[in-house]
């Protein structure tokens, strides 16, 4: 046999060590690097191992949604919770379901007490001990010369438990609070403080620190609408305590979706609670799992085309079993009469995925989305909006037609949805 002809493992063994470490070095993997972590077609990264350039050009840019996770609390404000919010602003009289037709004032220490259940009551013992051990005095962000003595007559607890506090300004609410809010660094620099780069006539709120609270309990029927952030702003939802089910959809499927106004409107005429299939009773009873492990693959996927997917958790008893076959069957009928009046929604792309404590989901600028709470405990999260320097401009225009419409509908010469 010439060398020519030499076999290939015969002449490989024929080489020093050196030369034999060298090829191994350079060689491709003997196997498939493991896939992303993805939920409900959502990638899932370590927030640690970001960068500002690995952000951008991995989701920014391509305006890519992404789980980011946080579980040290570096920028997700983990000790916030629900605990920390009675004990020092429990006495601050707050609006539940704003912009709803039927909004209601109570005080925060009483809606509280209405969605917390047994664990999170015991979060609420240690807080206040830890308190008391540490010597602290109870916050509160009431202005000088609030008479938190009339405060309403909060409604029965079963009714507030079904209430959504929600769209909280930080910094106008709890602003010793608000100071240590902060978006992650790999974001960026935010145009929205940068008075040269937007227009200067922005409120504060959205200058200076955009950060609203929400907290609702799952028996509550969650964000009343779906819709894409105004102004075309990117937005993040860092959940602080209990877990958060979003809806998303892709900005390109909005002619699926029935904007309010037309194509440019942010809101869309679906009902949001067609979009959330029913919970199995039992899987609200087992709640704290790992956050998505029922929504990685079926209906959540990516390319899906499906508007619900089913999904059967156990359930502890005929009774329950009953109930949850009753509420599918009627959630099967309320989604083939949202269909009829709304034909297009069946070729929209749905993507569903779960948000946990110690974690934020970055929503891209003009992603239609809508959330609720979901698991076994009240759901505490803040969301935050922000500009990228590429979105600059797309803003100061919104907001100049966003100014001019509402200046034209103060003297009765045009509506604003």
């Amino acid at each position: 046999m010439s060398d020519d002809d030499a076999d290939p493992f015969d002449a490989l063994m024929r080489i020093d060590a050196a030369e034999f470490s060298d090829i191994l070095d350079a060689a491709p993997p003997s196997a498939p690097a493991a896939p992303p972590l993805l939920r409900g077609g959502i990638p899932v990264v370590d927030l640690a191992d970001v960068t500002a350039a690995t952000f951008r050009e991995r989701f920014l840019a391509p305006r890519r949604p992404v789980i980011l996770r946080d579980p040290e609390g570096a920028v997700v404000p983990i000790r916030l919770t629900l605990a920390r919010l009675r004990e020092r602003h429990g006495d601050v009289v707050v609006p539940l379901d704003v912009t709803s037709p039927d909004p209601v004032d109570v005080r925060l220490r009483d809606f509280l007490d209405a969605v917390c259940d047994d664990d999170d009551l015991a979060d609420l013992d240690a807080a206040a001990a830890a308190d008391d051990l540490a010597g602290t005095e109870p916050a509160s962000s009431a202005t000088e010369g609030d008479d938190l003595t009339a405060r309403p007559r909060p409604p029965p607890p079963p009714l507030l438990r079904s209430r959504y506090l929600r769209n909280l300004q930080m910094r106008e609410w709890f602003p010793e609070e608000a100071r240590a809010c902060r978006l992650p660094e790999c974001f960026g620099a935010n145009a929205l403080e940068d008075d040269a780069k937007t227009p200067g006539a922005l409120p504060d709120a959205w200058r200076d620190g955009w950060f609203e609270l929400f907290v609702n309990h799952p028996e509550g029927a969650g964000f009343p609408f779906l819709h894409r952030d105004t102004c075309h702003v990117h937005a993040v939802s860092m959940q602080i305590q209990g877990r958060k089910r979003f809806v998303m959809f892709p900005p390109e499927d909005a002619r699926y979706l029935y904007p309010l106004g037309g194509g440019s409107g942010t809101r869309s005429k679906i009902p949001a609670a067609i979009l959330f299939p029913p919970e199995p009773r039992g899987e609200r009873r087992r709640g704290e799992g790992t956050a998505g492990e029922r929504h990685d693959a079926g209906e959540g996927s990516s390319g899906g085309r499906r508007v619900v997917g089913g999904g059967n958790g156990e359930v502890g008893g005929v009774s329950s079993a009953r109930a949850d076959a009753s509420a599918r069957a009627k959630a099967t009928a309320d989604l083939e009469s949202t269909l009829r009046a709304f034909p297009g929604l069946a070729h929209a792309r749905k993507i569903t995925c779960d948000v946990d404590a110690g974690e934020m989901l970055f929503v891209p600028a003009d992603w239609w989305h809508c959330a609720r709470a979901t698991g076994a405990r009240a759901s505490a999260s803040l969301a935050a909006s922000f500009v990228d320097d590429e979105g600059a401009d797309a803003f100061a225009d919104a907001f100049a037609e966003m100014a001019a419409l509402k200046a034209l509908a103060t003297v009765g010469a045009g509506k604003v949805e």
